[in-house]
């Protein structure tokens, strides 16, 4: 049930490595790496979805019972990531024009979709508050970025 999380947060980390390695001339390798991490987040729940539908289940508890993944996450979870891939399309040129295209901006924003997403499927408060938080924090760092 956590796979499309796992996966966003392991990009982002991956991002920050390959930011270490890339020239600059390639930076917008970031951009690319960020948008097919969304795209297997978004392959990751759309298994969730076809194993809710072969099993006619309403929904499943996961990660040591503080999180359910049921029809309402689902949804979310196909929001957050349809935005954060036009988001990360629309801002690659800009910070382009800026000369700020670094790495971190693509894996906070990674981060703070993964925070989305656990506030989203998360019943237990612990799990939502550390959502809340990994949104929080990444969502105001991106703001004071430039």
């Amino acid at each position: 049930m956590v796979l499309p999380i796992t996966l966003l947060a392991l990009f982002a980390i991956g991002i920050l490595l390959i930011d270490l390695i890339i020239p600059p001339e390639t930076k917008w390798a970031n951009a690319v790496t960020a948008f097919i991490g969304v795209l297997f987040a978004t392959g990751g729940v759309y298994k969730i979805q076809l194993w809710m539908d072969a099993n006619k289940s309403m929904g499943s508890i996961g990660m040591m019972h503080t999180m359910l993944v049921d029809r309402f996450a689902l949804y979310f979870f196909y929001l957050f990531l349809g935005a954060t891939a036009i988001a990360i399309l629309m801002s690659n040129r800009y910070l382009e024009t800026e000369h700020e295209n670094h790495g971190e901006y693509y894996a906070l924003m990674l981060l703070s979709v993964v925070g989305m997403m656990c506030m989203a499927a998360g019943i237990d408060i612990v799990l939502i508050f550390i959502g809340l938080e990994l949104m929080a924090i990444s969502s105001y760092v991106l703001v004071g970025f430039l």
